[in-house]
């Protein structure tokens, strides 16, 4: 369950990414990534970065560069967030339930404690707080993960000819340069607005 779980939350890394461009300059520009995909606000990525860009005479605009991401935040929420999407509550709660069964572990552990300072749900209670505090650790290592990025979209200009907004697609590589995982292709929307 935990495998396929963390295995399909990739997807909840595909989809639109958003990003704002500041500092525009004739080959390159600053870019902060706001959301990508199912990942609202910028606390699971990195610093923002210089991607080079080009436009041609029909102000089709291309973007290239490279985010990093941290790996194992990303991962925990877009797996939270794929189970929550189906009616469940988290990974953590999931691996208590599933994998573990920790109301069948408490129960069977009361059931043989004489002592009875600490019964079924007071045992249940501390496995599933045991797996949480575990599952909040192994998210909070320190583990990048990079993202090559290549844009094209089609461009608004301004009135000095600078592009001021663009919507197109991206496709991007992720990959581990400890190399603990292989690396996968993923893509979406791409939008640009103004900065607000």
């Amino acid at each position: 369950t935990v495998k396929s779980t963390m295995l399909a939350a990739r997807t909840g890394v595909s989809g639109p990414i958003f990003m704002r461009i500041d500092d525009a300059r004739s080959d390159s520009a600053q870019v902060t990534i706001s959301s990508l995909g199912l990942i609202e606000g910028g606390t699971l990525l990195r610093a923002p970065t210089r991607f080079a860009w080009t436009a041609d005479p029909s102000d089709t605009l291309r973007l290239t560069g490279e985010i990093v991401l941290a790996m194992p935040s990303l991962m925990a929420w877009a797996g939270d967030e794929r189970l929550r999407q189906s009616g469940k509550t988290n990974i953590a709660t999931t691996i208590a339930t599933n994998d573990v069964d920790c109301t069948g572990l408490a129960a069977a552990l009361a059931t043989a404690d004489a002592t009875g300072l600490c019964g079924a749900l007071c045992l249940d209670t501390l496995c599933r707080a045991a797996i949480s505090s575990a599952w909040s650790q192994a998210a909070a290592t320190s583990q990048d993960m990079h993202l090559s990025i290549s844009a094209a979209a089609s461009a608004k200009v301004g009135t000095n000819a600078q592009p001021t907004a663009f919507t197109g697609t991206w496709a991007g590589v992720a990959s581990s340069p400890s190399g603990s995982y292989s690396q996968f292709n993923i893509g979406g929307s791409a939008k640009g607005e103004p900065p607000k």
